[in-house]
């Protein structure tokens, strides 16, 4: 998970080939550098399998959370947990 700039950690760590996702604007030209495709800094967040990236506060609080909610509720049921 990355939010605002935190998205450079996941492009130098070359992890975000290939994923749909955003962050902050200034660092847009290192997430498509990293093979990212960059949605905007004005969405709400992007879960892309594992990956979730969001741009600065105004969806942290409550969408972010919604968001890694759902993607850990759908991970246990895969796994058959409830």
């Amino acid at each position: 998970m990355a939010t605002c700039g935190g998205v450079r950690v996941l492009a130098a760590a070359g992890v975000i080939a290939g994923a749909d996702g955003h962050g902050l604007r200034v660092v847009r030209a290192e997430y498509i550098a990293a093979g990212a495709t960059y949605a905007g800094d004005d969405v709400p967040p992007i879960l892309d399998g594992t990956i979730l990236t969001s741009a600065h506060g105004r969806y942290y609080c409550q969408q972010i959370v919604e968001t890694m909610r759902e993607y850990f509720a759908a991970r246990g049921r895969r796994e058959g947990r409830r």
